[in-house]
């Protein structure tokens, strides 16, 4: 038998353990030491045995939460042995808490990092159109999501047009794929809404909307999108960025468009307020018009024009008066001078000139005044009732009351029609 020394011994054990290769393992942790240099150092153990591990702080990124003394973790990693110290370590690659798969880890982490990020934001979400009338899918051509989605659209909404991005929905290019059908979409231009989505299936299945480049595609969308993967209780990355989550395909043509019979239902009713809105407006300006045929000046529009122009006569008459008193006053001055007599030829030619001035005011205040009364007259005759007699109309009256309605006059009334150049009387026959 061959005697080994302690350093060939150690050779050996190194040797075995290249040829275990890496491995995973999984127990509960103590002696948690996150290092100055950046490494962590931790004990692995369960009821038996125990492991001192180890992640250098090269490999710390790959692990992007904190390790927690007494938990229990799944960590996959080489075994080396330490000639000099004379122990076993594991050097740490990759490390999962227990009971969380990989894909569902990898869920937690995208979602916190895109959240940080501020895509979930509330305040990024853009409105869905009230009424799209051209929609936009990225789906795959051959699943059920697709049927589900266009019978109930075209049953909602009718006139909506709907446009098939053909996608992969599940498999190693799906993601790049969903993500360059939004692209494409926001590149064309001509849609009103984007609907991505499929139907259910497994977490791997419903993997690629839980990728970071469809959300950043999503985020980055101009046009309004709805995401609709899998069931109700299916949440995926892509239902956090949307402007809008539908639980089902189904679902996200109810919240697309509007029913048609509940559009119509609604104009109609708008009609319906219109009216009566329009009702009650008429039936104020009819209560207006019949006010204002109440009032004299209607009844006898000359009256007004009669009583401006006594008002315009008294004017007259008080400037003239004025004109009068002033003149004299002006002659009883001079003739009260006891001045030479070219004195008296000055003052005599400045009053000729007032006199001359003071005429010429007059007379263009009058002008004034009887443009004004001219004014006046057409206006009052456009409003009397009797102007429309100048138009070819005729009014009708019995017993001195003017007929607004035919259905009023019964047979053998006696009736007056007033024409713009006289009366006539008449008798209804029928």
């Amino acid at each position: 038998m061959k005697v080994l020394t302690v350093s060939e011994l150690a050779k050996n054990i190194n040797y075995l353990l290249e040829n275990l290769g890496e491995v995973w393992v999984e127990g509960e942790t103590s002696n948690v030491r996150y290092s100055s240099l950046g490494h962590i150092y931790f004990t692995l153990k369960d009821e038996d045995a125990q492991i001192e591990c180890v992640v250098f702080r090269g490999r710390r990124s790959r692990i992007q939460f904190r390790i927690e003394e007494g938990k229990k973790y799944r960590l996959r990693g080489s075994v080396e042995f330490w000639a000099k110290g004379g122990r076993l370590s594991i050097i740490v690659e990759e490390m999962l808490p227990y009971g969380i798969g990989e894909l569902a880890l990898k869920f937690e982490l995208l979602k916190k990092k895109l959240d940080k990020e501020g895509l979930f934001d509330p305040a990024h979400k853009k409105p869905l159109p009230k009424y799209p009338l051209v929609i936009g899918i990225v789906t795959s051509r051959e699943g059920a999501a697709l049927r589900d989605m266009v019978r109930n659209l075209r049953n909602r909404f009718p006139p909506v047009r709907i446009i098939l991005r053909p996608s992969l929905v599940q498999g190693e290019n799906a993601a790049e794929d969903i993500a360059r059908g939004i692209e494409e979409f926001n590149e064309y231009g001509g849609v009103d809404l984007i609907i991505i989505g499929r139907g259910g299936g497994s977490l791997e299945d419903l993997w690629p909307f839980n990728e970071e480049i469809v959300a950043r595609a999503i985020f980055n969308s101009k046009i309004p999108i709805i995401s609709a993967v899998g069931h109700e209780t299916d949440f995926s990355i892509s239902d956090f960025v949307a402007d809008r989550r539908a639980a089902t395909p189904t679902e996200a043509a109810v919240i697309a468009v509007r029913n048609a019979t509940e559009i119509l239902n609604e104009a109609y009713q708008m009609e319906k307020r219109m009216h009566a809105l329009i009702k009650r407006r008429l039936a104020i300006i009819s209560s207006r018009l019949i006010e204002m045929e109440k009032r004299r000046v209607f009844k006898d529009p000359m009256l007004l024009v009669e009583k401006k122009s006594l008002a315009i006569d008294h004017n007259i008459s008080m400037i003239i008066e004025k004109i009068r008193r002033r003149l004299n006053r002006e002659w009883s001055r001079i003739n009260g001078l006891k001045v030479r007599p070219p004195s008296l030829d000055m003052h005599k030619h400045r009053i000729e000139q007032f006199i001359q001035k003071m005429n010429g005011d007059l007379k263009h205040r009058l002008s004034y005044l009887n443009s004004r009364i001219d004014g006046l007259n057409r206006q009052l005759f456009s409003l009397s009732p009797e102007s429309i007699l100048f138009r070819g109309y005729t009014l009708v009256f019995r017993d001195g009351e003017l007929i607004k309605d035919g259905n009023a006059l019964n047979k053998d009334d006696k009736i007056k029609i007033r024409f713009r150049d006289g009366e006539r009387n008449a008798r209804i026959d029928s």
